[in-house]
């Protein structure tokens, strides 16, 4: 049984958002897919982006 904010899975996050942002996610969400489903996919193409960003360069100096 989950207690608090974390369970096995996940851990609820609370978070403000911009107005404009809040009031355009039903448009941006593609149909079927709820807000939580937008956002979580939003937060872990930032997440890949910022990793890949982070990695270093495979070519040598020395080439």
């Amino acid at each position: 049984m989950p207690t608090g904010n974390r369970n096995g899975k996940s851990v609820k996050i609370w978070a403000r958002i911009p107005l404009d942002l809040a009031d355009s996610l039903d448009d941006l969400a593609k149909d079927g897919e709820s807000r939580t489903d937008f956002i979580i996919q939003a937060l872990r193409e930032e997440a890949e982006r910022r990793r890949k960003e982070k990695k270093p360069a495979s070519v040598s100096k020395w080439v």
